[in-house]
């Protein structure tokens, strides 16, 4: 069982103590691939957050299981799954909590287009 956490775009861009986040879980067998697991965690942040069309990359995934491992560990590809699961199939009930935030866009990048733009207009 994974416990999800999710943050949106617009809750990141709040401070820590005023952020809300999304709660949900989601049931996966801890055999499947980590292809698979990208794709149902996709699926789950979409219904969650009613979003349409959306890319791994443009998360950080975070995880840590309850009364064993207290500090968050990375979630980012097959060798930081495949350490999850080892850790969690020592429990007697597998369960996992798993931190997603969206990666907030850098606001240096979208002022350089704006001056950009800007400069194209005034000719």
């Amino acid at each position: 069982m994974y416990y999800l956490v999710l943050f949106s775009e617009s809750e990141m861009k709040k401070t820590i103590k005023q952020q809300k986040s999304n709660n949900t879980f989601l049931q996966l067998k801890l055999d499947i691939e980590w292809d698979m697991v990208k794709a149902q965690l996709l699926m789950k942040i979409m219904q969650t957050l009613q979003l349409r069309l959306i890319d791994f990359n443009d998360y950080d995934f975070m995880w840590n299981i309850p009364c064993q491992q207290s500090s968050q560990m990375q979630l980012q590809m097959d060798d930081d799954y495949k350490f999850l699961v080892a850790h969690a199939l020592k429990m007697e009930e597998p369960a996992v909590n798993v931190k997603i935030e969206v990666r907030v866009a850098k606001k240096g990048k979208k002022s350089k287009k704006k001056s950009k733009d800007s400069k194209k207009s005034r000719r």
